[in-house]
């Protein structure tokens, strides 16, 4: 989800406070968008909608390859939270072939470091074949 706050709206709590980008306790802090953050964090916040909770039932999905590109988080984090049984990262727990990219630009790599994202992306594009 680009901008807002999926856990607020899906009623779930992270542990990561919902304004730690804006309030200067990002994990990345020091990099990304501190200039111009209040204007893109209002367009993106009046572009979002409502997010219906989704259900999965296809075990298949669990066979597909799948690349985490850390941003605002790193694949460390990620990966402690995955031990410790995090339901916020519980599907990445099941995927047979997860590959994690730390790409630490903050929120919003788009804008950030796009020739860095856009990278990564091909990278795992090829990966998957």
């Amino acid at each position: 989800m680009v901008g807002g706050d999926p856990d607020a709206r899906l009623g779930r709590t992270s542990g990561v406070p919902a304004n730690a980008a804006r309030a200067g306790r990002n994990p990345r802090a020091g990099v990304g968008l501190s200039t111009h953050i209040d204007a893109v964090i209002a367009v993106f916040d009046a572009l979002n909608g409502p997010v219906d909770r989704q259900k999965l039932y296809d075990l298949r999905r669990y066979a597909l390859p799948v690349t985490v590109i850390a941003c605002e988080f790193s694949s460390s984090m990620l990966a402690a939270w995955i031990e410790q049984g995090d339901a916020h990262v519980s599907e990445l727990r099941h995927i047979l072939d997860v590959e994690y990219v730390d790409l630490p630009t903050g929120h919003w790599p788009q804008f950030t470091r796009p020739t860095d994202l856009g990278a990564a992306i091909l990278t795992a594009v090829s990966r998957a074949g």
